[in-house]
């Protein structure tokens, strides 16, 4: 009696469902597709490889060692978060640069801190 119940209420999930699947309640005329904006030329602006290059400058000429955890930590959100067509060899270039001289500024110059005498 259980397998009979069982089989009844399949054929009908089978049957509704099929009925279901074929027919479509959107009306077609009132899609409407979504159309991404151009990007203006303020929002083209790559405010973190800007931090990274401040932060590596201050790295380098003030040896501030945690400018050079910030001037690492905003280059690779600049890498991962930029676009193929905005992709500038030189600027990259340029700020990678500034972070190895000044790594090499803090923990390979054997002089003392600015300032301090």
């Amino acid at each position: 009696i259980l397998l009979e119940g069982c089989h009844k209420n399949h054929n009908y999930l089978a049957r509704y469902t099929k009925i279901n699947m074929h027919a479509n309640p959107k009306r077609a005329d009132k899609v409407l597709k979504y159309k991404r904006p151009e990007p203006r030329e303020e929002d083209l602006v790559d405010y973190w490889q800007l931090l990274s290059l401040l932060f590596g400058l201050l790295a380098f000429i003030f040896k501030f060692k945690w400018a050079i955890c910030g001037s690492v930590l905003a280059f690779a959100s600049s890498i991962t978060n930029m676009r193929l067509k905005d992709y500038d060899g030189k600027q990259i270039f340029t700020n990678f640069s500034i972070i190895v001289i000044g790594l090499l500024a803090n923990y390979l110059n054997p002089g003392a801190r600015l300032g301090e005498a």
